[in-house]
């Protein structure tokens, strides 16, 4: 598979596989909108399954987009587009088990269709971190590390960096293994081992 079906991919980095997970600070909308596109143009010319937790306002143009190219590439409909408040949050409250549930489900159809794999972005809203639960949200990150060991799921968790402090987004980097950075996927060297991560 060609390094561009992702993204590009950094020097010596052996470019993308099915099952990364990576993530991205963002610092500008039109930063993660490009990124968004990138994410799914490479997600249709790879066959995958296509979940984008992303901003309503983002929601028509990016279905649009998706349209043209599944058209393109002559496919049928395999683009996602959700609202990453009722996404993450249920009933106001975070819950990683159930959203590591919903990860699993979705890798599932994208099999029962006959599909490539599946891949989600999502844009992680910094009211989840305030919200119940929102503590757990890099025990999530984590263990998505470790659910990628079981299910080729590929993970790009976006964090708009004018939102979060800098305590936050330490922390988020200590739970990819990948960090996308100037269009380049690169390996992470403050990634921390989730089981290291997690104390277990």
């Amino acid at each position: 598979m060609g390094t561009q079906q992702l993204f590009s991919a950094g020097p010596n980095q052996g470019g993308y596989h099915p099952g990364m997970h990576v993530c991205q600070i963002y610092n500008s909308a039109d930063e993660r909108l490009d990124t968004l596109y990138q994410f799914i143009r490479g997600g249709v010319s790879y066959g995958d399954l296509i979940a984008c937790f992303t901003p309503e306002a983002l929601g028509t143009q990016l279905v649009e987009y998706a349209v043209r190219i599944q058209e393109e590439q002559g496919g049928d409909p395999t683009v996602e587009i959700l609202e990453p408040l009722e996404t993450y949050l249920f009933e106001g409250q975070f819950d990683p088990d159930r959203m590591l549930n919903k990860i699993r489900d979705f890798y599932r159809e994208s099999q029962r269709r006959g599909l490539t794999s599946a891949r989600i972005i999502g844009d992680m809203p910094v009211q989840v971190l305030e919200s119940p639960g929102g503590s757990r949200v890099m025990e999530y990150e984590a263990r998505v590390s470790l659910l990628q060991e079981e299910i080729p799921v590929t993970t790009v968790c976006q964090y708009e960096a004018g939102e979060f402090s800098g305590d936050a987004i330490m922390e988020v980097l200590q739970v990819h293994p990948y960090i996308l950075s100037n269009g380049s996927i690169i390996q992470n060297p403050l990634y921390i081992d989730p089981r290291t991560f997690l104390g277990s």
